[in-house]
């Protein structure tokens, strides 16, 4: 009976050791597309990764963890890219991403999931038409129809820092968005009651058509505040 029960310990623990799958290094890959908006207008600079994911198996799971991003490309002025890239023999799979716009730029809106690349040795090609190029707009907030502050201002295509993304008083203060020249612009204000109630307030104006730096105004009022 001890031998017997020895031996399915000894058996449940070898089941659980993990074992590394991995790709043999050197397998080339070529990866091209090309990345424009819905009417055809090519995005440039859009930043193309390679991600090598790692996966390790057990009795009962599959983990697969990042590992490194191990080559990067961008896109050109046709909105193309096409580069190759090698396996490095310590991955077991390899995904591919369009990055968004850093927040430092926020020059385009758009970017996709994690697509595996299921035919490693060969061509993998993607293109999208769901791109689209941002424009600054200088917003100029009058709050001193509010209270409650700070107040939050959330915006679809715009990624805020902590300090911009705030309304601190009822002074008027300029905040930057990035917007698509093509659709109109809704822009949300975002605040907490002293009883832990969120409300907001909603504005809204026309697509700009202009591909320079626009300006708006914007009054928020106590009255504009609805509970969410």
């Amino acid at each position: 009976m001890k031998n017997t029960l020895a031996c399915l310990l000894l058996f449940l623990l070898l089941l659980s050791c993990d074992k590394e799958n991995t790709i043999r290094s050197g397998v080339e890959t070529r990866v091209s597309g090309r990345v424009t908006d819905h009417s055809g207008v090519p995005i440039a600079d859009v930043k193309v990764k390679i991600g090598e994911f790692r996966q390790k198996n057990g009795s009962l799971y599959v983990n697969e963890y990042f590992e490194r991003w191990i080559d990067s490309s961008s896109t050109n002025s046709n909105g193309e890219y096409d580069f190759l890239f090698k396996t490095t023999g310590k991955g077991s799979s390899y995904t591919f991403f369009l990055a968004n716009s850093p927040i430092d730029e926020q020059h385009y809106w758009g970017g996709t999931n994690g697509i595996p690349i299921m035919n490693l040795g060969g061509s993998f090609t993607f293109s999208t038409n769901q791109f689209f190029y941002l424009y600054p707009c200088d917003i100029t907030f009058n709050a001193t129809g509010a209270t409650g502050f700070p107040l939050y201002i959330s915006h679809d295509t715009t990624f805020f820092s902590d300090e911009n993304s705030r309304i601190n008083s009822g002074s008027a203060v300029a905040k930057r968005i990035y917007i698509s020249k093509y659709y109109p612009q809704t822009v949300t204000i975002m605040r907490a009651k002293t009883n832990g109630t969120m409300q907001k307030a909603t504005y809204s104006f026309p697509a700009s058509n202009a591909e320079t730096l626009t300006t708006q105004s914007i009054t928020i009022n106590e009255t504009d505040f609805v509970d969410i």
